[in-house]
């Protein structure tokens, strides 16, 4: 998937003022919460929503070899119709597979995805159309209508830890 960042403004200033380190301590919990609570919010799933592949594309199939290697997955058991969100045994658990980790000491949090799929639901440059159609948002739609919230939330808790609350 694309790289998207989320920074969190007045952070830098915040940052500048720590003075011990308790407070450097409290600045790393207090990201790696941000970066969880980011993590909650790319694990949602859109509404189920039916969209046939015409409905899309405008046809069933891209090519006719595409179309008969459809129907031989299908009669070799490679896929299975419908697919059942999270039911499906060849299904890689997209929002079970969210992971996060920290770097530069705690002071970078890095969410990542690592299904074979996930570029195609929700990266900003390789999401598929029936992925959009279907009301998947890209990593980078979740973090601008959730950065405000999580930058307000990162603030807050640093201040406090700070003694400026």
């Amino acid at each position: 998937m694309a790289k998207p960042g989320l920074r969190i403004e007045g952070l830098d200033e915040l940052i500048g003022k720590i003075k011990n380190i308790q407070e450097l301590k409290g600045l790393k919990a207090i990201l790696l919460a941000a970066g969880e609570t980011l993590k909650g919010k790319l694990s949602v799933y859109p509404p189920q929503k039916s969209v046939t592949r015409a409905e899309v594309y405008g046809e069933p199939f891209k090519s006719e070899k595409q179309r008969r290697y459809f129907f031989y997955a299908l009669r070799a058991g490679l896929i299975t119709v419908p697919y059942e969100r999270g039911a499906d045994p060849k299904s890689e658990r997209f929002k079970a597979s969210w992971a996060i980790r920290t770097e530069r000491d705690g002071l970078r949090v890095v969410i990542g995805n690592d299904t074979t799929y996930g570029p195609y639901l929700m990266d900003p440059n390789r999401q598929s159309e029936m992925a959009a159609a279907i009301g998947w948002q890209t990593t980078d739609e979740v973090m601008e209508a959730n950065s405000e919230e999580i930058s307000q939330f990162a603030i807050y808790e640093l201040s406090r830890v700070m003694g400026l609350q």
